[in-house]
């Protein structure tokens, strides 16, 4: 079985653990270091599904890779199915 996270699951597990911080400066840095740890979790995750188009998807995939640890990572159409090349397909009608 795979599970699989979402940031709503970071977001309540960072808001407990830091519930003491003070608020201001909970605010100021809590997604530079959200980013982080989501970097961390895909790094060390069994899969990653890579988002087309994404520079943070992107290094992520080229650490997982030079680690060896790419064999079962994919991208997230797997997920989504082809919303992403409806989504360009869209944009191409638009644009016309």
């Amino acid at each position: 079985m795979v599970k699989v996270f979402f940031q709503k699951d970071l977001d309540k597990l960072l808001s407990e653990k830091f519930s003491s911080c003070e608020k201001t400066e909970y605010i100021s840095q809590i997604h530079e270091f959200k980013s982080q740890v989501e970097q961390e979790l895909c790094l060390k995750s069994t899969i990653f599904m890579e988002s087309d188009g994404s520079t943070w998807s992107s290094a992520i995939n080229k650490e997982r890779f030079v680690r060896g640890i790419s064999e079962f990572d994919g991208m997230n159409n797997i997920f989504f199915g082809d919303i992403q090349k409806e989504a360009r397909e869209n944009m191409k009608r638009r644009r016309r």
